[in-house]
């Protein structure tokens, strides 16, 4: 009788239980699936029925993101390790100087503070530019490409207003 080994995951390894690879389930006969939906799911999947993952990095939880990042840590070899690993983990900024924090990461304190100001100003800036397009749609919202304001319209649903021409150059009323 064969005696299975626990890993560190929690997946059984040893002979009967080893895990197979994609493709190698895909082109096993169909008597050597365990089951008929992982079949299935496979052939989705090869066919491009459904879409693939993003990396499994960008999947974790903080927990997970903690335990790999005392290993990649290790490795980055960039200027701004608060930038790189956001990047690497897809996370906000905020979110990797509390997660690099907690591993007990040294950080320059200016360069917390530059990146908290470049958000908040980035916020600022994205509620300018909306409070503009609101704007600009109503200054134009009785208009069209013929009046630049539009009074009503016909019985038959054409436009009557003032006209382009007879409005002044910046499309203000007179």
């Amino acid at each position: 009788m064969h005696r299975s080994v626990e890993s560190r995951g929690g997946f059984r390894q040893g002979k009967r239980s080893k895990m197979k690879s994609p493709a190698e389930i895909l082109t096993a006969e169909p008597h050597e699936f365990q089951s008929e939906p992982q079949r299935e799911l496979l052939n989705r999947c090869a066919m491009g029925k459904r879409k693939c993952l993003p990396p499994r990095r960008l999947r974790m939880r903080r927990s997970a993101r903690l335990q790999s990042a005392k290993h990649w840590l290790g490795t980055y070899k960039g200027k701004c390790i608060i930038l790189g690993y956001s990047n690497w983990c897809g996370v906000d900024y905020i979110c990797s100087i509390k997660e690099l924090q907690s591993l007990g990461t040294k950080l320059d304190q200016r360069r917390i503070e530059q990146l908290k100001a470049s958000l908040t100003n980035r916020t600022r800036q994205r509620e300018r530019r909306k409070a503009e397009q609101e704007n600009r749609e109503l200054q134009y919202r009785d208009s069209d490409e013929n009046f630049s304001y539009i009074a009503g319209y016909t019985p038959a649903g054409f436009p009557y207003g003032l006209t382009w021409k007879e409005s002044d150059p910046t499309g203000h009323l007179p």
